[in-house]
């Protein structure tokens, strides 16, 4: 799985994410998706499909992030917005799921699209996504 850190001001430290950015307006999420995974980790996916869209905090924003699963990716070269200063790791499946139960990962999309990533392996008899 390819994860990104970055310092995020909010909460005033590094965190581990699955690559995720805004989107344009007008943008369809799955251009956006493709976009920011290239700009941030320099890969592109030779497969992208939908799994499932979040709302974040319906208490207070409308905010909503759709969550693609990514695979057959080949790398080319990160092209990051000129403010962002990201760094980008590759992890087993087991090991980030490992990091969410033990409350290492915070992000809430990276939680869910790790879980959804898990439940699909498993369902496919732990063939490779």
């Amino acid at each position: 799985i390819v994860l990104v850190r970055q310092y995020r001001t909010a909460i005033d430290r590094v965190t581990v994410e699955i690559p995720a950015g805004k989107l344009d307006p007008g943008e369809d999420p799955l251009d956006c998706a493709k976009r920011e995974l290239h700009e941030e980790t320099g890969f592109r996916a030779g497969r992208i499909r939908f799994l499932t869209s979040i709302v974040t905090s319906c208490g207070f924003c409308d905010e909503i992030i759709h969550i693609y699963l990514a695979t057959k990716l080949e790398f080319d070269a990160p092209n990051p917005d000129d403010d962002e200063f990201v760094n980008v790791d590759l992890v087993p499946l087991h090991e980030l799921i490992d990091a969410v139960l033990d409350g290492k990962i915070e992000d809430a999309k990276t939680v869910v699209g790790a879980l959804a990533c898990d439940s699909i392996a498993h369902r496919l008899g732990g063939t490779e996504l």
